[in-house]
């Protein structure tokens, strides 16, 4: 426990002195060791007493590490409303099966094994869904339809599901809803905007509304931004005669090729018109307004 508790820091060659610290007391909460357990401890091996600053230390770390505590392994029952879990912790043969409500639809299992709990509940007519540990379990659980409106299939959607569509849909009275807003708060590129439909793939009963598809990349920002402005093209001969001219010290700077099939096409900047103009007048090539591309 001393290792746990105290982190050792050497004063000098022969000698050694231990520091208590928050992190060092919460590695041996990690442990299994109570604040009651360390305080003994160091009270055993303290001549003098416990200072109180130290006591007090200790209770505050204690009440901050049992503020949040995380659970793994365990077995939760959603009902479908608050009536129904009521119904079922009052049950004098269910309510053996559970423990304390954590919500105003979920109570904990208190058993490792559900499958005693779900016997209970088939004998009263109710036959639960059963949702397995990984986020995946929730996969072709819903029924996406073309104007966004997402269905679930089991009547208690499970916490999985929720999770996954809490991401990128508004939940409503009877399902979830894709939405301009929430979609585009998920995505806002191809790549995110992709994982979104994906998502709605796993999750869809069937094949996902080609609408939707479409929907959702154009929220999402698949395809992105575009700019537009207004160029001037000039065309020549032919694109050897386009790229010779390239070449020319006193034009390359000028003339941008400008892919268009077979026309040999160039990009010349707004300022620069008069001038490629001139240099062509004096190259003996004559021009004229190009009225069609």
């Amino acid at each position: 426990m001393t290792r746990l508790l105290i982190t050792p820091q050497k004063v000098d060659r022969s000698a050694f002195e231990y520091h208590l610290s928050r992190e060092s007391v919460y590695a041996a909460q990690q442990m299994g060791y109570t604040v009651a357990d360390v305080e003994q401890f160091l009270t055993a091996v303290t001549p003098n007493g416990l200072p109180q600053n130290i006591r007090r230390s200790l209770t505050e770390w204690a009440a901050h590490h049992e503020r949040i505590v995380f659970r793994s392994n365990i077995t939760l029952l959603q009902a479908a409303d608050e009536a129904l879990l009521e119904k079922l912790l009052n049950d004098a043969e269910i309510g053996k099966s559970l423990a304390r409500p954590t919500g105003n639809t979920v109570a904990l299992v208190k058993t490792k094994s559900p499958s005693k709990l779900v016997n209970a509940l088939q004998k009263i007519d109710i036959l639960p869904a059963v949702s397995g540990a990984n986020p995946e379990a929730a996969d072709k659980s819903v029924i996406v339809h073309e104007n966004g409106r997402i269905q679930p299939v089991h009547a208690v959607p499970s916490l999985h599901l929720q999770g996954r569509l809490e991401k990128f849909s508004e939940e409503t009275g009877d399902g979830w809803q894709l939405t301009e807003t929430a979609v585009h708060h998920a995505g806002g590129s191809k790549k995110k905007a992709q994982a979104i439909v994906d998502e709605l793939r796993k999750l869809h009963r069937g094949r996902l509304p080609k609408s939707i598809v479409a929907q959702v990349k154009a929220w999402g920002g698949y395809y992105g931004a575009a700019t537009f402005g207004t160029m001037t093209l000039f065309e020549f001969r032919d694109q050897g005669t386009l790229d010779d001219l390239c070449q020319l010290a006193e034009l390359k700077d000028f003339l941008h090729p400008f892919p268009a099939g077979k026309r040999a096409l160039a990009v010349v900047e707004k300022g620069e018109i008069t001038a490629v103009k001139s240099i062509l007048n004096r190259l003996g090539v004559k021009t004229t307004p190009l009225t069609t591309v």
